[in-house]
């Protein structure tokens, strides 16, 4: 549930899109999945990159070392709940104006 939250979020796809390490997109995304968390046992990762320990942002240095990781076709991010060993595995896409205007463009 909360991969599937955070996989679609127009929120996170936008920021995906603008190579935008803004985190706090998906920790909104995890605030509204409907399941408990406590939000100071998170970490997140993009491409390997930790950006978030123990729900702190780890800072600009952080959020420079991931200009790389969006400059990528595909990337990896990594939530650890801190709450056990269960895993799911989400794949998404980002929410570019390509996307937009071929959806916007057709009637079914």
């Amino acid at each position: 549930q909360v991969a599937q939250t955070i996989a679609t979020s127009n929120l996170v796809k936008t920021a995906l899109f603008g190579g935008d390490a803004n985190w706090g997109r998906v920790m909104a995304a995890l605030g509204r999945a409907g399941v408990a968390i406590d939000p100071t046992s998170v970490s997140l990762q993009f491409g390997g990159v930790p950006m978030v320990r123990n729900g702190q942002g780890l800072g600009q240095a952080a959020e420079r070392r991931l200009t790389k990781v969006f400059e990528a076709r595909e990337f990896t991010i990594l939530v650890d709940l801190g709450q056990g060993k269960a895993c799911a595995h989400m794949w998404t896409t980002d929410l570019s104006y390509e996307y937009v205007r071929i959806n916007a463009s057709y009637r079914s």
